[in-house]
């Protein structure tokens, strides 16, 4: 609860920095689904000049993180072995769910204040429909997070659907149980990893 409350707070803070913004340049929401749509079309170039090719690690469970060693993340190898569907999927259903929020926050003043963005995103279709997607949606939600430049909303909600599957998937529901942004957790699913990947 009191996670909860802290995550509230702060995207409260940002949400109502994010409403000011907006007023002064513009529709930041549309700034950053553009960065976002940008990276998901530069993924998708990429996927057509890629060749296929066997994973270079052992795959645990199905999802090949092979790219991710204590030296860094090779964006090749993660690429490699990224669904580029499922990351378009992913990130047209997170995006919209984020764009409605927006929506939502300038219609009721009251959206971001009394906390009602956290049941907006996270018990809705679109966030569910990822989370059911499994562990096939967990390398395309890594890449998001890895390659976004920002840290808003949809980082957030990325980072808690990887943070939900990841529990399934090292058995360990307090695996990620503490991070304050979509930076700090991406920061300790690439640590978790480069350890998992040693052993």
């Amino acid at each position: 609860m009191k996670k909860v409350l802290c995550v509230g707070l702060l995207l409260t803070a940002f949400l109502l920095a994010l409403s000011a913004c907006d007023q002064g340049r513009g529709n930041s929401i549309d700034a950053e689904e553009t960065t976002q749509e940008s990276f998901v079309t530069e993924a998708t170039e990429n996927s057509a000049n890629s060749t296929t090719s066997e994973s270079t690690g052992e795959a645990k469970s199905g999802v090949d993180w092979s790219g991710i060693t204590e030296n860094g993340v090779d964006e090749d190898i993660v690429f490699q072995n990224l669904d580029i569907g499922v990351l378009e999927e992913i990130a047209q259903k997170l995006q919209n769910r984020v764009k409605e929020a927006g929506i939502a926050e300038v219609e009721d003043p009251a959206f971001t204040l009394e906390g009602k963005w956290y049941s907006f995103m996270f018990d809705s279709e679109a966030y569910k429909e990822v989370v059911a997607l499994g562990e096939k949606a967990m390398l395309p939600l890594f890449w998001i997070l890895y390659k976004s430049p920002n840290a808003g909303l949809y980082e957030y909600t990325c980072a808690s659907a990887l943070a939900e599957l990841s529990e399934v998937y090292f058995g360990d529901e307090a695996a990620f149980s503490d991070w304050k942004d979509s930076r700090d957790f991406l920061e300790q699913f690439i640590k978790r990893i480069a350890e998992e990947n040693r052993t």
